[in-house]
């Protein structure tokens, strides 16, 4: 069986700032790999072709297709490479740019361009079922292009449709949600929060959404195994006594790392609690500024995005992890920290309170008042936090690894092409 993958890859890849979907492709792909019956293909989106007539690398059993640049910033590798079609595929594209305030309905040339890697990709690769991340136009597209091939759409957010910055443009981004799960010949969801908000927010049935496949995120079943430790505590200078709060992840609006300052504002204050945020982003710079603001900046650190044996021992150094987020597809780095072992402090919002039970795999607050409380009893009252972090340990492995999840994926697999091929 011949999958093709269509989605971004991590940035120790790609070398591109990347989520948690990211991570969620590569490491399903990678576990579905091992399967001897299964060959997978991934054409990456966010990882660039070095050279158009070599852009297939290897990575284990996993054949990685590279797409074309996207933007003007690739010129000078292309005039490098000498790739006169895809150098002036750029060059048109930044035409348009320049004509788009003007002409508001010019052909989308993101669309065209992707439209040619996945001809070329499906070409090469001969997949008998195509796997896309995310609810776009690339669905639509596959499947313009090879009708009889079946399409699996993996459902992980609304985040488009939530950030929409005019009516026009959230109607285009729902219209483009609607056609794609409706064309798609399964789809899988990674909570029954998205399962909900396809039913409240699209114009589909709910008999149809309720035929989605539920498989959440997972994690690495030796993720806490380190192997090149990073003493971060000297790294950073900080000072071995302080509890250590963390939170992880893009420093993006609707995270909510700014009402998290002013959540733990008197905690930093009392000057033996320290606040790691994790990860970069478009409002780093207005959360420094508001933690300036608050008289916390000294409490605070910003470490930027850091490589996984960082990630980890940061994780094995952290007393509480806490998150404020106002929306999450599903929230990897939470079950992350459940399975190091660290009490996590969370907002009480679907889905994370699918898998984060209240007092026993987690702390789940309302508002700022249960913040501060449970955060107060988590850093003071040591059996609750020894109860939380090991019920939170026992939880993730027995229901969140990738072996687990992979399994459930083949199965839909399989499913799909009993029903296409044999009909």
């Amino acid at each position: 069986m011949k999958v093709l993958v269509i989605g971004t890859l991590p940035h120790h890849i790609s070398n591109k700032n990347s989520g948690g979907v990211a991570e969620l492709n590569y490491n399903l792909s990678k576990k579905l790999s091992d399967f001897d019956d299964v060959e997978i293909g991934i054409l990456a989106t966010n990882t660039y072709r070095k050279n158009i007539d070599d852009y297939k690398i290897k990575n284990g059993s996993i054949s990685i297709y590279k797409s074309y640049p996207r933007t003007i910033s690739g010129l000078e590798w292309l005039r490098k490479e000498n790739s006169l079609k895809s150098f002036f595929n750029v060059l048109f594209e930044e035409f348009l740019k320049t004509l788009r305030p003007y002409f508001k309905k010019l052909p989308n040339t993101t669309s065209m361009l992707s439209y040619y890697d996945i001809k070329k990709t499906i070409g090469e690769f001969n997949p008998d079922i195509i796997h896309i991340y995310h609810a776009s136009y690339l669905s639509i597209l596959a499947k313009c292009i090879s009708p009889e091939t079946p399409v699996i759409t993996h459902l992980i957010s609304f985040i488009g449709m939530r950030n929409a910055k005019s009516k026009k443009i959230y109607e285009y981004k729902k219209l483009i949600n609607e056609t794609c799960l409706k064309k798609s010949d399964e789809v899988i969801v990674i909570s029954e929060f998205i399962r909900n908000q396809a039913i409240n927010k699209l114009a589909i049935t709910k008999d149809l959404a309720e035929k989605f496949e539920l498989v959440y995120c997972g994690i690495e079943k030796d993720i806490t195994k380190l192997e090149n430790k990073v003493d971060v505590i000297n790294k950073y200078d900080l000072d071995p006594k302080d509890n250590i709060l963390i939170t992880v992840g893009k420093l993006h609006p609707w995270k909510g790392h700014i009402r998290m300052l002013k959540y733990v504002k008197n905690f930093l204050k009392n000057k033996n609690q320290k606040l790691v945020i994790i990860g970069d982003g478009p409002i780093k710079n207005k959360i420094q500024k508001t933690a300036e603001k608050l008289e916390i900046a000294e409490r605070v650190l910003f470490t930027g995005r850091v490589e996984e044996d960082e990630l980890k021992s940061w994780y094995k150094n952290a007393d509480v992890f806490i998150t404020t987020t106002k929306y999450e597809g599903f929230g990897i780095v939470i079950i992350e920290a459940m399975a190091f072992g660290i009490p996590v402090l969370a907002p009480n919002i679907q889905p994370i309170n699918e898998f984060v039970e209240d007092g026993k795999t987690g702390m789940l607050f309302e508002n700022k008042m249960d913040f501060q409380n449970k955060l107060r009893i988590l850093l003071k009252d040591e059996a609750t936090r020894k109860k939380i972090s090991k019920n939170g340990q026992i939880f993730v492995d027995k229901n969140h690894t990738w072996e687990s999840l992979a399994e459930k994926v083949k199965k839909i697999y399989n499913k799909v092409c009993v029903e296409i091929y044999s009909s």
